[in-house]
């Protein structure tokens, strides 16, 4: 089962839009940065 339809099984119909709405208004300039890699904490392996 895809995710979208599990959530809405959960949450109610038309949950999922909802979802993403409150996620962009939550959630904004998302980036990561690696000041200095570590091969031991890597799974580059």
């Amino acid at each position: 089962m895809n995710f979208k339809k599990a959530f809405e099984a959960k949450h109610g119909e038309n949950s999922w839009t909802s979802f993403l709405d409150n996620a962009r208004d939550i959630f904004s300039d998302q980036w990561d940065e690696i000041w200095v890699y570590n091969a031991k904490l890597s799974s580059d392996r």
